[in-house]
């Protein structure tokens, strides 16, 4: 049937009237496709032809800012910043404003009346003479609202605007960081009705408030009282509820206290265990580069609601480190292990008896001091609110097989667990796990010990990484699963070997673009391969992490 035929039979089935009104309805909305695609794909070029540190837009919005140049500040820095901004400009005005809850994470948001409007639209256009301050109005019903509607040139242009976003262009030196619109406040402008209160976007609790809910109480924030409605003081289904710890293993290879007792170690028979794999004893397995300081600034940066910080070591701790802080908790050996099986030289054994740390909370994050932060994150990067772990799979798949010296002790571990979760489940692994932070939960750690009491003892016992081992982090990850109390999560990351230079443009695409929340710095040899020079690795640990962490001396 040609286009006409289908044209006549149109006009045939709806009429010549109707078919008329749908040819022009068709044409309009052709126009209106056109017209969007066209608008897409120029916000698709403006957001990417460059971008504010960690995430934020720069483009053409931000490119005609006038930046303040500061020593060093950070994302937190910038976001608390055009907070006091705000929070100065409306107290100047005299007008009533509240915080509001939302699920944002870092940005802070404002309501005020909208009757108000107006007049801080005149309070912002006379402050933003005499400053670099910036004011944009935004889509409030875009889900991701980084949206543009109308830049302030004119204050005039956006006096319908329902959210406005306020900042302070910033420009750190240290580390040549921008930040921009994605670090401004967000200034809201509430309808206030005798029975109901509307905000203009969603929040935590709800566009639509009743006045009794709307009740402003005080509450703290940000070192100071401020106002809030009482209905985002109440716990939500989804709050966390719970503290969560940071748990490291960390050794100095080069103390020669150590290396003696390692060297005596590497002498003494160990009934059937007399034979290791050539990575259990390797020198770059104890190798530091200090990678545990900037993990430590990471935190600091990125995970400022970490409760305590344990530090697992053999007698041992770092020169730089703060002991007098009281979120730093150093732990020896003999704390959580039992006497016989000490000294030793075996990660698998030490992060297998971990959670006996006296005092640590159930829920806590496993750090290999070679895992760091790349991006800002929460708790629901590791944990849903109910407690359940987010685990980190890998597409990576591990071989089957019975465990040998002939292969790597990281093959050997998923082998060996591999088995007993098939002989007590009848379930089988094959992808391996990811190097990122991992959340255990501690109640799990000592299930599995009693269930699997007799590998945690014979891991507990060797001195040296074997190819019989298990490990109980990783143990956690498969076990947890399985009963049901740790899900697959997406946590962003990349891995770096440092010990192979093929690795060199991800750790220097990691260091420009900072788009993974974490990543891992490894050393695993690889014969044949050439190291990433060392100066390297130090520029890329200084320049993402310049500042000293309230952790060091």
């Amino acid at each position: 049937m040609n286009r006409a035929q289908l044209k006549s039979q149109a006009k045939q089935l709806v009429g010549l009237e109707n078919y008329l009104m749908l040819r022009e309805c068709a044409t309009k909305i052709k126009k209106l496709s056109r017209s969007a695609t066209v608008q897409f794909k120029q916000v698709q070029a403006n957001r990417s032809k460059d971008k504010d540190s960690l995430g934020g837009r720069k483009g053409p919005l931000n490119t005609n800012l006038v930046w303040q140049k500061v020593h060093y500040v950070t994302a937190d820095d910038a976001y608390l910043a055009n907070w006091n901004t705000v929070v100065s400009i409306l107290e100047s005005a005299q007008v009533r404003w509240w915080s509001v809850r939302t699920e944002t994470d870092g940005r802070q948001v404002i309501g005020i009346n909208i009757q108000d409007r107006n007049k801080i639209l005149e309070y912002l256009k006379k402050y933003s003479r005499s400053t670099s301050l910036s004011t944009y109005a935004m889509n409030p019903m875009a889900k991701n609202p980084q949206y543009l509607l109308q830049v302030a040139e004119n204050y005039s242009e956006i006096k319908e605007a329902e959210v406005l976003r306020i900042c302070t262009p910033l420009k750190s030196e240290l580390d040549g960081r921008n930040y921009g619109f994605a670090f401004g406040c967000d200034l809201e402008f509430w309808v206030l009705n005798q029975d109901v209160v509307r905000a203009p976007r969603e929040n935590k609790a709800s566009k639509e408030i009743s006045q009794l809910d709307f009740e402003l109480v005080p509450t703290e924030l940000n070192g100071r009282t401020v106002y809030t409605p009482k209905v985002f003081l109440k716990r939500m289904l989804d709050d966390f509820n719970f503290e969560v710890d940071v748990v490291y293993t960390w050794v100095d290879g080069n103390d020669p206290k150590w290396k003696s007792k390692k060297d005596a170690c590497m002498g003494i028979p160990h009934s059937d265990k007399s034979e290791f794999h050539a990575e259990a004893v390797s020198d770059s397995r104890f190798e530091s580069r200090d990678e545990l300081k900037y993990s430590l600034r990471s935190i600091a940066l990125f995970a400022p609601w970490v409760r305590n910080i344990y530090i697992v070591t053999d007698d041992q701790i770092p020169s730089w480190l703060d002991t007098d802080n009281p979120r730093i908790k150093i732990i020896d050996h003999k704390e959580i292990m039992k006497p016989e099986n000490l000294p030793t030289f075996n990660s698998n054994a030490i992060i297998s008896n971990i959670h006996h740390i006296p005092g640590l909370s159930e829920h806590f994050i496993f750090f290999n001091d070679d895992v760091m932060l790349g991006q800002r994150v929460s708790k629901s990067d590791f944990f849903t609110p109910s407690g359940i772990a987010l685990v980190s799979r890998s597409n990576n798949r591990r071989p089957f097989g019975d465990p040998s010296l002939e292969y790597g002790p990281h093959f050997n571990i998923t082998r060996n667990i591999r088995r007993i979760l098939e002989e007590q489940f009848g379930v089988t692994i094959s992808r391996a796990i990811k190097h990122t932070p991992h959340p255990l939960m501690k109640s799990v750690m000592y299930e599995m010990e009693e269930l699997f009491e007799s590998e945690f003892e014979k891991t507990s016992a060797s001195k040296f990484r074997h190819h019989e081992d298990i490990v109980a982090d990783q143990l956690h990850h498969y076990y947890a699963q399985i009963v049901g109390k740790a899900v697959p999560g997406n946590l962003t990351y990349n891995y770096i070997n440092i010990l192979n230079d093929q690795f060199i443009n991800v750790m220097r695409n990691t260091l420009v673009k900072r788009n993974r929340k974490a990543f891992c710095i490894n050393d695993a040899p690889e014969p044949g391969a050439t190291p990433i020079p060392e100066w390297e690795i130090m520029n890329f640990f200084n320049t993402y992490f310049p500042k000293e962490s309230e952790f060091e001396i």
